[in-house]
């Protein structure tokens, strides 16, 4: 979880890599991220969407199709079915950003 002054973003990076061992070194070093779907990973950075994709882009193939996208700061901007452990993480991070903000 990402602590202090910085204010996070939260990313959803979406992938089609049947192996994910470099992406997920290179994610495993941002603040904070969590992984509940096969191929999607929530990370809370500082990061814009481009450069977090500029510091991943040489972990996958360029055959391989990688989305990134903000995730809505706000409660209402988002609506699924995940564990409740996901939902936690991803209060948390908005908490923590709010806090810092």
């Amino acid at each position: 979880m990402p602590t202090g002054s910085l204010k996070y973003r939260i990313l959803a990076v979406c992938h089609d890599s049947e192996t994910d061992s470099k992406l997920a070194d290179a994610i495993k070093q941002s603040p904070g991220w969590c992984k509940y779907f096969k191929s999607v990973w929530l990370v809370a950075t500082t990061e814009t969407p481009k450069a977090l994709f500029d510091r991943l882009e040489e972990t996958f193939p360029k055959s391989e199709s990688v989305f990134i996208i903000e995730v809505g700061a706000s409660a209402a901007a988002s609506y699924g079915l995940m564990p409740k452990e996901a939902w936690k993480w991803i209060e948390e991070v908005r908490k923590a950003t709010t806090q810092s903000a």
